[in-house]
């Protein structure tokens, strides 16, 4: 009974709600000294040995340092294998497979030749690039604005003094092409007709159709120049009249 007990009180399904309190959800935890996860058999000294550099093994595969494991063999004299050159040299022979690779990398050797840097080369390929251990990277910091220019705007009457300069600059530049240019200027059909203007007829004066080839039998003005006049008198004071042949009445001033 008491197992049956222990199985109901696990099951959150069976079990009832208490009175004023909420439903229980969960499951027992373990007891104290019990730890959650896998634990870590190989300690390689974490993320700072890692990020170091690469650990390199002897020929009895005895790790130097606790990085990351690398396998690069070290020959008697300290120089490297290179595994490229070898790679290259079994492919040339004819092999393809790891195996094959694996006994001709047994059976030869090729070391790395040390990189010799040429006289006047810039090519950081050429040879080894050493650099000085009291070397800063970075940009240089820059230094910090007088106050004094600041205050009697230096920089302002600087800017301005480069912008007179450079205006000065672009006068004397166009005045020396507009006299290099004596050639004319060649006219297209767009640029003329760009700056065609179509005259303009004055509109004559509405007649009745049966009555336009008529001639007048009786003239209101005694002479053309009397005509002339008129016109020219009827023209300037239709500013200030009303209508479409400006014949209509005076414009009121809206004061």
């Amino acid at each position: 009974m008491a197992l049956v007990g222990r199985q109901q009180s696990a099951n959150p399904l069976l079990n009832k709600a208490e009175l004023g309190r909420t439903t229980r959800r969960g499951i027992d935890l373990p007891p104290e000294p019990f730890v959650y996860g896998i634990p870590s058999a190989d300690n390689r000294g974490g993320a700072a040995v890692a990020l170091s550099g690469w650990s390199e093994k002897h020929g009895n595969n005895q790790n130097i340092s606790g990085g990351l494991k690398r396998s690069n063999t070290i020959i008697g004299d300290g120089s490297k294998r290179d595994f490229v050159a070898l790679n290259k040299a079994a492919t040339m022979k004819g092999l393809v497979t790891s195996q094959d690779f694996s006994k001709y990398r047994a059976t030869h050797d090729v070391r790395r030749q040390p990189l010799i840097a040429k006289e006047n080369s810039t090519n950081s390929k050429d040879g080894t690039r050493r650099l000085p251990p009291e070397m800063a990277f970075g940009q240089p910091t820059r230094p910090c604005t007088p106050v004094f220019d600041l205050i009697e705007h230096k920089y302002l009457e600087r800017w301005l003094q480069e912008r007179r300069e450079q205006q000065l600059a672009n006068r004397t530049k166009s005045r020396q092409s507009k006299v290099s240019s004596s050639t004319p200027i060649y006219e297209t059909r767009a640029s003329l007709l760009r700056k065609y203007l179509p005259p303009i007829e004055n509109p004559e004066m509405w007649q009745m159709r049966r009555f336009k080839k008529v001639p007048s039998h009786i003239s209101t003005f005694r002479s053309e120049s009397a005509k002339a006049a008129a016109m020219e008198n009827q023209e300037l004071d239709g500013a200030a009249r009303f209508g479409y042949l400006s014949q209509g009445a005076y414009a009121t001033p809206p004061y």
